[in-house]
């Protein structure tokens, strides 16, 4: 509650929480910004470790990868794959092939 005219432990009360708390905010801004920070790096990193894989298994195949196949070699789910190559198609001019079985098979020139 404010009041008009504070008294001198009023005053002192209101100095030591602002002594307190001001630090307090600010380092849990800093340790909020890091982890954003490791998180958007961890993402970085992620990603390129996706695209060495994606482009050790299109060279190993002779451009063609089906979900299955990235899918083992990434450790993503069959969905989180199939969505990968689904985008890697679409930004690199990819095609696909749907073989007898319904098994589709993604080409890639290199």
């Amino acid at each position: 509650m404010l009041t008009k005219n504070p008294s001198e432990k009023e005053k002192s009360a209101a100095f030591g929480g602002l002594i307190l708390g001001v630090p307090a905010l600010a380092g849990g801004t800093a340790i909020m910004l890091g982890v954003r920070k490791n998180r958007k790096q961890s993402q970085s990193d992620l990603e390129r470790q996706l695209e060495a894989i994606f482009l050790e298994v299109i060279q190993n195949n002779g451009g063609r990868v089906s979900v299955i196949d990235f899918s083992i070699a990434s450790k993503l789910s069959l969905a989180e794959s199939k969505q990968y190559l689904d985008n890697k198609a679409s930004e690199l001019n990819g095609d696909f092939h749907v073989n007898d079985e319904g098994k589709i098979s993604y080409l890639f020139d290199f």
